[in-house]
């Protein structure tokens, strides 16, 4: 099959995380791209020449967090990949199927490589990243620190925790760990369960690495982070907040309070949809709906 420009699809768009479940179940390995996703013969357009990479969240994969915006996106004329991260190999099944199990450093990389063949295979210059909670810190970390500055135009992130996490007072705990000599040990286990978990901390050595420098923003890169302040993962919201130049935050209730999505239900939005859609491609701005939208469920 010869290379094909990106055309507007007609997927069906479903707004409920019920969809992401039932594809799950389809394929528990949760390696199966959403629909629209990974047609390496497509080729970006003038209208929209970046590529767009989902990065999904911290044991989430492609297949689960990604069945309302990938069809979306690829309805609207875009180049959509998608990919796992943080996958542990040598783990057993189940557990072998759950992604975002690294530490973030080694996600990046995996990251990294994913985006060279992408821009490899459609001939772009540049990506569009959107990512999904941890997803947005390993984005983060590629951009910043793995020449990711240079292949990366727009980023848009959905409750990223670019400031850290206290989730369940993990942070308090771990701080207090500390003054007893136990936070390395404590770390340990921590990312020996759950990867990544320990870097997300809000007083984490991985987040101080992020803030330095000028902070997570790097020039050069427009970012939009969508926030909800029903986030009871990303603790408090507010960490998904940058302040700097190349920065947009929007809090989807400000313009919506009918919409009560938390941190899961951010993927299955129509409101945070509209916004997706707007910040890549401002030029061309969409309506944004103000609608209900359920907790956990989406709408």
């Amino acid at each position: 099959m010869g290379d094909a420009a990106a055309a507007p699809s007609n997927l069906p768009v479903v707004f409920d995380i019920a969809a992401g479940a039932a594809a799950l179940a389809r394929n528990p390995r949760g390696d199966a791209p959403p629909p629209g996703a990974n047609d390496w013969s497509c080729r970006p357009t003038p209208e929209h020449p970046n590529p767009v990479v989902l990065l999904h969240g911290q044991f989430a994969d492609q297949t689960v967090n990604w069945q309302t915006m990938s069809p979306l996106l690829a309805n609207h004329g875009y180049c959509v990949f998608s990919t796992n991260w943080g996958e542990r190999t040598g783990d057993p099944w189940p557990t072998v199927s759950i992604m975002g199990r690294l530490p973030i450093e080694d996600s990046a990389e995996q990251v990294s490589g994913f985006i060279d063949r992408v821009l490899a295979a459609t001939g772009a210059s540049r990506v569009d990243l959107l990512t999904h909670s941890v997803g947005g810190l390993v984005g983060g970390y590629y951009v910043k620190f793995l020449g990711g500055q240079a292949k990366v135009d727009r980023f848009v992130a959905l409750a990223a925790p670019w400031a850290g996490s206290n989730h369940l007072n993990m942070d308090g705990i771990v701080r207090l760990l500390g003054m007893a000599g136990l936070r390395t040990a404590a770390e340990s286990v921590l990312g020996d369960m759950s990867g990544p978990l320990p870097e997300v901390l809000s007083g984490s050595a991985f987040m101080a690495k992020m803030r330095s420098g000028g902070g997570v923003a790097v020039p050069g890169v427009v970012y939009t982070n969508l926030l909800s302040r029903y986030d009871e993962v990303v603790v408090p919201y507010t960490s998904s907040i940058v302040e700097a130049p190349n920065v947009t935050n929007i809090v989807v209730q400000d313009g919506c309070e009918q919409d009560l999505a938390e941190h899961v239900a951010l993927v299955a939005d129509r409101v945070t949809a509209a916004h997706v859609l707007n910040a890549l491609d401002p030029a061309h701005p969409v309506p944004v709906p103000c609608v209900p939208v359920l907790p956990v469920f989406g709408g």
